[in-house]
This record gives C-alpha cells, sequence and structure tokens, in this order.
C-alpha cells in the first residue's frame, strides 16, 4: 500500500513538472522612445532545449515560437507565429526574425536558443496608433514555445510588460568596421555587444542602426532627438541639431552631444537625399545597408537603440561591382581555390566572373535555407573538387559547362533584381504561377499547332 502511494505520488511530481514546463523562457526588450515608429525589437532565450534537430515539417525552429500582445486580445488562440501573412490571419502586427537563431551549449549539456525577433504594426500610424491603444506607453507580451508541433508548450512566458526605457544608450558599437560589396555596404561591430546606457547602468541594447550618407549629396544636417531624461514618455522633442561634415570621422556633430540623439523614422525619409539606413539586432554582430549605388562613396557610421547618444566613427565605403555574391554576404574576398562555387569557377576560370553572382545568391539565400538545400550543398563541397579539377583540366568540358549553366544564370540574373528583395515564400508562390502559366500557355499552344496539322 505505502509503495502504492509513493509511486502515485511520483507520477504526480513528473505531472506536476510537465505542467510547470521542462524549460525557462526569458524576454528583453523596449519600446522606442519615438512611438511613431512602426516596430520594436525583443530577444527571446529559451534554455535547456534537448530537441536541436528540426522536426518534420519544422521551419527551422521557427515555428517554435508563437507571440501575441495581450492588450489587443487575450485568445490563445490568435497567438501569431513568425511571417504570418497578416491578411491571412486577420491580426494587427507581425512577427519576423532580425537574424539566424543562434545555437549556445550550455553546462547542463542541453542548448539555449537565441530568438532575435521583430513585431511590426500592419497598418499605418506607427506603434502609438495600432500596437498602443488608448495612448499606453507598454504593452504586454505573452510567448509560447513548442517543439515538434505538440499541442502543450515546452515553456511559456504569461505576461512581460514591454515599456519605453527611462534611460537610452550613451555609448557606440565596438570596432565597427564598414566594408563596400554589390550595391550595398557591410557593416560589422563586435559581440557580446553591451553598452553604457544614460543612468549609468551595463545593458544589452535593442539593435544597431547603420547609417550611409551619400558623400556628394547635398544634405547639411541630420535629424535629431533632444532626449528628456525626466520621462520615458514618447515626449522627447524632435531638433534638426545635427551637423553633417564631410571627410571627418565625427561626421555627425550635435550642438548638445550629452542629449541629442539620431531620429530614426526621420532617417528613414532622407533616402532621396542620399542618407540610407538600415537596422538589426544588436547580437547579430553585422548588418547590411542596401540600395546603394556602385562607385560612389559613402560616410558609415553606426549607433544603438534605443537612443545612441554616441556613434561609431565614421568610415568611408565604395559599393563595387566586382564583389561576388558570397562576398556580399560580408565574406572573405573570394579567391581562385574558392571551394564554395568550385565547378562553377573552373568552368570560368575565375572565382570573380560575374555570371558567378547569381549563383551564389541561390546558394546562399534560397538552398542554405532548407533542409533539401543544405544536404545538397554538403554533398557538393564533399564531391565537387574532384569534378571541378577535370573541368579545369579540360577545355571542352569548360564550354560545356558553361552552355549548362547558361540558361539558369541567365535567368536568376533577372530574376534577383526584380524580386530577389521579397521573402522566399513570395518568391516561392510567384514562381509556382508563373510555372503554371507557362505550362497553360504551352499546352494552348501545342494544341493550336496540332489543329493546324490536321
Amino acid at each position: 500500500m505505502t509503495r502504492g502511494i509513493a509511486i502515485l505520488i511520483a507520477l504526480a511530481s513528473l505531472s506536476i513538472a510537465h505542467q510547470g514546463f521542462s524549460k525557462t523562457m526569458t524576454v528583453t526588450g523596449h519600446l522606442p522612445r519615438d512611438l511613431s515608429q512602426d516596430y520594436f525589437d525583443l530577444e527571446i532565450k529559451v534554455t535547456d532545449i534537448s530537441k536541436t534537430t528540426p522536426a518534420a515539417g519544422e521551419d527551422l525552429f521557427k515555428d517554435r515560437i508563437r507571440v501575441w500582445l495581450t492588450d489587443l486580445s487575450n485568445s490563445a488562440s490568435e497567438y501569431v507565429p513568425f511571417e504570418t501573412d497578416p491578411m491571412i490571419a486577420q491580426v494587427p502586427f507581425t512577427v519576423r526574425l532580425n537574424s539566424q537563431i543562434s545555437q549556445t551549449p550550455n553546462s547542463n549539456s542541453l542548448t539555449d536558443f537565441t530568438y532575435n525577433v521583430r513585431i511590426s504594426a500592419n497598418t499605418l500610424g506607427g506603434l502609438k496608433n495600432t500596437l498602443l491603444p488608448n495612448n499606453k506607453s507598454s504593452t504586454v507580451l505573452q510567448v509560447y514555445y513548442y517543439e515538434e508541433k505538440k499541442p502543450t508548450p515546452e515553456a511559456k512566458l504569461e505576461s512581460k510588460t514591454i515599456s519605453i526605457n527611462t534611460a537610452i544608450v550613451k555609448t557606440p558599437p565596438a570596432n565597427a568596421t564598414a566594408k563596400g560589396t554589390h550595391r550595398a555596404i557591410v557593416v560589422k561591430w563586435t559581440t557580446p555587444a553591451t553598452a553604457t546606457w544614460s543612468d549609468g547602468s551595463t545593458q544589452t541594447p535593442s539593435q544597431v542602426i547603420a547609417v550611409a550618407i551619400e558623400k556628394s549629396s547635398t544634405i547639411s544636417s541630420v535629424p535629431a532627438y533632444l532626449y528628456d531624461s525626466t520621462s520615458a514618455a514618447d515626449n522627447d522633442a524632435s531638433e534638426g541639431a545635427c551637423v553633417y561634415v564631410r571627410d571627418s570621422e565625427n561626421c555627425v556633430q550635435c550642438s548638445d552631444p550629452d542629449r541629442h540623439y539620431l531620429n530614426p523614422t526621420k532617417l528613414t525619409q532622407l533616402s532621396a537625399s542620399g542618407v540610407f539606413q538600415s537596422s538589426a539586432s544588436a547580437s547579430s554582430g553585422e548588418i547590411t545597408i542596401n540600395g546603394l549605388e556602385n562607385g560612389k562613396s559613402y560616410d558609415v557610421f553606426a549607433f544603438f537603440t534605443p537612443g545612441g547618444l554616441q556613434r561609431s566613427g565614421c568610415k568611408v565605403a565604395t559599393p563595387s561591382a566586382n564583389t561576388t555574391w558570397s562576398e556580399h554576404n560580408g565574406e572573405d574576398e573570394a579567391t581562385l581555390s574558392d571551394p564554395k562555387c568550385f565547378i562553377a569557377t573552373a568552368a570560368y576560370g575565375t572565382a570573380l566572373h560575374k555570371n558567378l553572382r547569381p549563383l551564389r545568391w541561390f546558394r546562399d539565400v534560397v538552398l542554405k535555407n532548407s533542409r533539401p538545400g543544405a544536404a545538397f550543398i554538403d554533398w557538393y563541397y564533399e564531391h565537387g573538387p574532384a569534378a571541378a579539377q577535370i573541368v579545369a583540366a579540360h577545355p571542352a568540358l569548360q564550354i560545356f559547362t558553361r552552355a549548362v549553366l547558361w540558361l539558369p544564370v541567365m535567368f536568376l540574373s533577372l530574376w534577383i533584381p526584380l524580386l530577389g528583395h521579397l521573402p522566399l515564400t513570395a518568391q516561392a508562390i510567384i514562381f509556382a504561377i508563373a510555372t503554371l502559366v507557362a505550362l497553360n500557355c504551352s499546352t494552348l499552344l501545342q494544341r493550336r499547332l496540332r489543329r493546324r496539322t490536321i
């Protein structure tokens, strides 16, 4: 009898432990001080994960996270997964990954997952008029973590208040560098990214914003806010008091450096004047500013948010067409021995041939982001070198390989400028529709030809 009671108590303990969740979750982040901005960034960390291989149907662990803002609804059925189509789901916000999910082994011989997340309003009006009803300056999150599409979560954060911080970041990203690539500039900084805040504390900032100002532009000032340390509300005065000084390491100079910080919302409105910006999680370590012109020089700097009273020293970078797609993604300069595209390199005789760029884009953007594609890359890296040596040694094989690659290279060369900036899901849908249209047109043409021959 006593033994039976002990077994029941043990089973009850296991059940309670499961209901209390076997993993822990932490969420860090703040709302921007400028609530006309339409997004905010979070870091979601889930600890003690044992299942580090995606299950069938899992999209590289993205399917494991669900988010909801309880100010908008408290319905558990309306939790939003990553990249949910707002038109289909009828939700007022979108949850996206800012960078790849990081996996870190811990002292328990398990793994911690870190998700750098961006929550964006799906309608105009910024956070203030969409996600923060009744003039609120904070919101409450609920976050669930699931594994293998199970109905019950492995970790849960019931209530996390995200508010505007009374302090803002003071120090800049450390050791920031800028390198020109094809129509873009890659900015890197040292991680882990910790910074000193205006209240003297040391914390991890939400994100990094990188800015590129075209040196030949006519712009003379940069929009800024005047920090009000007495309030956490959305009431910092907007003042254009920072001057742009060309050919200076301190290329943005503010009249009150202890209180002025740049206005990210208004910076996005200056692209026509030659000012470009991009943002990423502070822990990602790098960011790419796209949409630039090859051959033009830019002053480049970066700063943390929220706020960012100090900026990294300005670096001059010039986008260039003489870069590969691997370099475009921040890799080292390609050489003839570059193993990442060796058969095509052998066919064209150089790792810098312009026709290799779309092939590398297809590898880095499409293949690497799917399990079958990643498996193919592993197989290719293992067996490709021997084939590349054969191709390089026979001119006839080089000609034949170039002929085989011609059609996909031409197709990708047209596809990338037109649609390469869209999410992969959207590209896949467009490709499927175009394929169906082409097949239908081909069928109709064949039928007409048959009727003529009859």
